[in-house]
């Protein structure tokens, strides 16, 4: 058995998954002085997974110091909300700085200063990271009514970055629908791009649209959203006669309605199971925030990262496979880095912090450390899965297992989308599909929160699902009791 347990997926960004490594190592200082950080901490990944695992009872401590501040100061999670927006805030507005003073004319040394700054700054944002364990989030069910009371006390009455940048998209379809339905229903999208120019009212609007919220994608390790993108997903929603009106109410009346629930739900509540409910609000609403900080953070990067990768001779796609040190190193001495060891490394690479000690593996190496340190789910149950209420709801559809964008065009209304967890570039196939079935993540993770704010029935923390499941499979999603079966 693993010492090890799973916390979160990710991605293979060795660059900035240090510097989160780093700044969970110190933890959040301003406003828990008592937690002197994850001292065991396993990052790593392989084609089969990818993960950042913690030892469960370094987690238990974390945790339990938390509850045990929050139930001495109720104040602590409305006070940890408000000081991790605004060193998120003031992270991106400093590394815009810093990035903004990087060009040709800089020396060697002084590019390697404001990486380092640079570094400092993202490291910050790891810093902001608190872990509640998924039995705080079971134990609190229990006191409530049901698993709907659950979603609400612990939902963000505030749209996430996603719902901002989905409410955003739908406007811009239904003017497009107004105006210029033939242009985007009848053409392909090279034609379409020719025309824009003709159309500066519709041009400046998804230009704007572009600009604002481009970089979304990046911390999941995905591409910037550009103008073909966002093309193909206008012309997408037009073909499928998608519901945008609806829709678009629906967001404009999260806010509110979401506020109501958890008035009633928090009304209801005996004076622990409100703290505590406040403390898991406050980390979902944190980490999607800081999700969507993460990548404004490093978009804000570019130019100093990119005048960088010339000084290494490295593209600039290939920088994310090395470390901070490795990149200063480079910077520092006028030396490159090599695009065989990120291709390596884009394999399998290992983080590995035991005591606070520090190491590194990649290619073989790393691979049999992943074998033994995190081994795979067993399956159960060949006809079930079962994980943690996200959205309730009962539905029945076709299983559609989903691993990369460029799957979604096979995801049909009424679906069922069955992933390892979910993205904003999936965001069009969840606001599609009937319900959603993910492996992993919790009910402060990207899916559950999409889902609250789409009223999708979502399964969360399945651990199996895409194994046991195949497309064209029929299921029933079960949600309230986080079941999903197949359909004999």
């Amino acid at each position: 058995m693993s010492k090890w347990t799973l916390h979160i997926n990710w991605d293979a960004n060795i660059l900035l998954k240090s510097l989160n490594l780093r700044g969970l190592s110190v933890g959040p200082k301003f406003i828990l002085p008592k937690w002197s950080g994850m001292k065991n901490q396993l990052w790593a990944w392989n084609s089969n997974k990818a993960g950042v695992y913690f030892l469960h009872q370094e987690m238990e401590r974390f945790h339990n110091l938390l509850e045990s501040v929050s139930l001495g100061d109720s104040s602590f999670p409305r006070r940890y909300k408000k000081m991790c927006r605004l060193i998120c805030d003031e992270t991106v507005k400093n590394i815009k700085k810093i990035s903004n003073q990087a060009s040709g004319e800089v020396s060697l040394p002084e590019l390697n200063k404001l990486f380092l700054r640079f570094c400092r700054e993202y490291q910050r944002l790891g810093g902001t990271i608190i872990i509640t364990l998924n039995e705080a989030e079971a134990n609190l069910a229990k006191k409530l009514d049901s698993p709907k009371d659950l979603t609400f006390f612990v939902a963000s009455s505030e749209l996430s970055w996603d719902g901002l940048e989905e409410l955003s998209r739908l406007k811009i379809i239904d003017f497009i629908n107004r105006e210029y339905r033939p242009l985007f229903i009848d053409n392909d999208i090279e034609i379409i791009k020719k025309e824009l120019p003709k159309l500066p009212l519709l041009r400046n609007k998804i230009i704007r649209h572009i600009e604002k919220f481009c970089w979304i994608p990046l911390n999941f390790n995905k591409e910037i959203w550009d103008l073909s993108f966002f093309l193909n997903l206008f012309q997408s929603y037009l073909k499928d006669s998608y519901d945008y009106r609806s829709r678009i109410k629906e967001l404009e009346d999260y806010p509110k309605q979401m506020h109501e629930n958890r008035k009633k739900v928090r009304a209801k509540a005996d004076r622990e199971t409100k703290i505590i409910g406040d403390l898991l609000e406050a980390r979902s609403y944190v980490r999607l925030y800081r999700a969507n900080v993460y990548s404004l953070a490093y978009y804000s990067a570019f130019p100093l990262l990119k005048e960088i990768s010339k000084k290494v001779f490295l593209p600039f796609n290939l920088l994310r496979y090395f470390t901070p040190d490795e990149i200063s190193a480079a910077v520092e001495n006028g030396r490159g880095l090599t695009a065989d060891v990120a291709a390596r490394r884009k394999v399998a690479f290992v983080m590995l912090v035991e005591e606070g000690i520090y190491r590194q593996m990649e290619g073989k190496e790393a691979e049999s450390y992943i074998s033994r340190a995190c081994p795979v789910e067993k399956i159960k149950d060949a006809d079930k899965v079962i994980g943690v209420c996200a959205y309730p709801g009962k539905v029945r559809g076709r299983v559609k297992i989903i691993f990369d964008a460029r799957e979604m065009n096979k995801v049909k209304n009424g679906d069922i989308l069955v992933c390892n967890a979910t993205n904003p570039d999936l965001v069009i196939v969840m606001s599609r599909c009937g319900a959603i079935v993910t492996e992993q993540g919790g009910i402060t993770s990207h899916a559950a929160i999409v889902s609250r704010e789409m009223k999708k029935p979502c399964v969360i923390g399945t651990k199996v699902a895409t194994k046991v499941f195949k497309d064209g499979d029929m299921v029933e999603v079960d949600a309230e009791k986080g079941i999903v079966r197949k359909i004999k």
